[in-house]
């Protein structure tokens, strides 16, 4: 009988797993059921998001990790890449519906509040109304930000400096050779992949763990950090623009949310 709580992840795109594969191998270790959940399309670009679909499924199983849910509701809800926070309500309803399934405690791993992708905190709000609705604990992984740096120029893997840090899974030598052979598998996203993994490379041989930090349930909507945030320098979105659409899911001490 399964007494380990069933591990969840909310996942902007595919291939955003990468962040935490060396975590979801120890989960499955643990015999902990591991749930999935992609976000959006990932059709950015012109990409097929059937490719998309494909790679991530064999990045995840390149390292052995089989997740007894892998709920694609961006690609089956044609949920745009690059504009979560304009379907919050269609991804909303498509997330709580594949995971009806899960029964029993769950742990809830949402892309971090951080400002580095808008579709990163769309998610990351949208996983607060989750939450907040099943009653989950709840921990946020960093992806890539951009607080304190000028222009493109971002951090992988990093936490915010005001992040509480919470849990530091080990990492080792191994992992991170997991971690290379799973993003040969994202080869539609390779333009990406050439900037973002020596990144990783490099703050996985230092650091040597993956974080997780925690999400403060009574915390204002606000910006992630002071200063313009990592996608209001590469793109044409706005804080504004995410703040109006994340508002009705962001569960605070001053505010519902679904």
């Amino acid at each position: 009988m399964r007494t380990e709580p069933s591990l969840i992840a909310l996942l902007p795109h595919p291939d955003d797993e990468f962040a935490i594969l060396p975590l979801l191998g120890r989960a499955q270790a643990d015999g902990r059921a591991i749930h999935l959940v992609w976000l959006t399309d990932g059709a950015f670009g012109g990409v097929d998001p059937e490719v998309r679909r494909r790679e991530s499924l064999r990045a995840l199983q390149s390292v052995g990790v089989q997740p007894v849910t892998a709920a694609f509701v961006g690609v089956d809800g044609r949920i745009p890449d690059g504009r979560l926070h304009l379907s919050m309500a269609e991804a909303h309803a498509a997330t709580v519906a594949a995971l009806d399934a899960v029964d029993g405690p769950a742990e809830l791993l949402l892309p971090a509040w951080e400002g580095g992708h808008q579709d990163h905190d769309a998610a990351h709000a949208l996983g607060r109304a989750v939450a907040r609705r099943r009653g989950f604990p709840v921990l946020q992984y960093p992806l890539y930000q951009g607080e304190s740096l000028r222009g493109p120029v971002f951090r992988a893997l990093a936490p915010l400096r005001d992040s509480e840090v919470v849990r530091a899974v080990p990492v080792g030598w191994a992992d991170i050779g997991r971690v290379v052979r799973a993003c040969l598998h994202y080869r539609s996203q390779w333009r990406s992949f050439v900037g973002l993994l020596p990144m990783v490379i490099v703050r996985l041989s230092l650091v040597r763990s993956i974080v997780l930090c925690a999400v403060d349930p009574a915390a204002p909507l606000r910006p992630p950090h002071d200063g313009p945030l990592l996608y209001e320098r590469r793109t044409a979105w706005r804080w504004r623009d995410l703040e109006a659409a994340v508002r009705p899911y962001w569960s605070s001490s001053t505010g519902g949310g679904p």
